[in-house]
């Protein structure tokens, strides 16, 4: 699949999801809390598949949208090939180990597209804590949850949920919520890996 495609493909699903995320705004019941989280879900994963097919992609040769050659240093065509070097010792690659993928793709490219994950990072661990809050009940992941919030917000409010979070209204004229800023800054990090 060219690089194109995989973002128009990842742009589309970022203006579906954020119609859905002015549509989910508006309730307040607990089937909202499930249609939001599971909303995030899917925009997390799409974001984890942009990164994985634009890397497999790269790694076979494929040019950027605006026709640059990240340079491959390793000639691979075979896609489990690919998978298998990045994933290491792994069962399976992680495409949310951001440095790490960050220094793969040094390694894979000499002008890698990747580097420009370093400027996304903040949002892009952000995206990772509110993924396993919702993912997992350990206490780790819920103690993490509880720090972003208190990062962005500098308290933690009682019975504050990951949707009262996403919902949340960013910066000094409130304009926009979190889970918009995520999405923008998503789509923001893939235009500049796509082209």
């Amino acid at each position: 699949m060219g690089l194109n495609r995989i973002y128009n493909d990842y742009a589309s699903n970022c203006v579906d999801i954020k119609q859905k995320i002015s549509k989910y705004a508006r309730f307040s019941s607990y089937g909202s809390i499930l249609m939001t989280e599971r909303l995030f879900e899917i925009f997390f994963m799409r974001f984890e598949a942009l990164i994985e097919e634009t890397f497999i992609a790269y790694a076979m040769g494929n040019l950027s949208i605006k026709g640059t050659d990240p340079g491959r240093k390793i000639l691979l065509t075979d896609r489990m090939e690919i998978i298998g070097l990045v994933s290491g010792q792994k069962d399976y690659p992680d495409w949310t180990r951001w440095d790490y993928i960050i220094d793969i793709a040094n390694l894979f490219f000499g002008i890698s597209p990747y580097n420009e994950l370093k400027n996304h990072l903040s949002n892009l661990n952000d995206l990772k804590t509110i993924r396993n809050a919702l993912a997992h009940i350990s206490g780790s992941s819920q103690d993490k949850f509880a720090s972003l919030v208190r990062r962005k917000l500098t308290y933690y409010p009682p019975a504050f949920t990951v949707k009262d979070f996403l919902y949340y209204r960013v910066g000094d004229i409130k304009s926009q919520i979190y889970f918009q800023e995520y999405v923008d800054s998503s789509l923001a990090a893939a235009k500049v890996i796509c082209e």
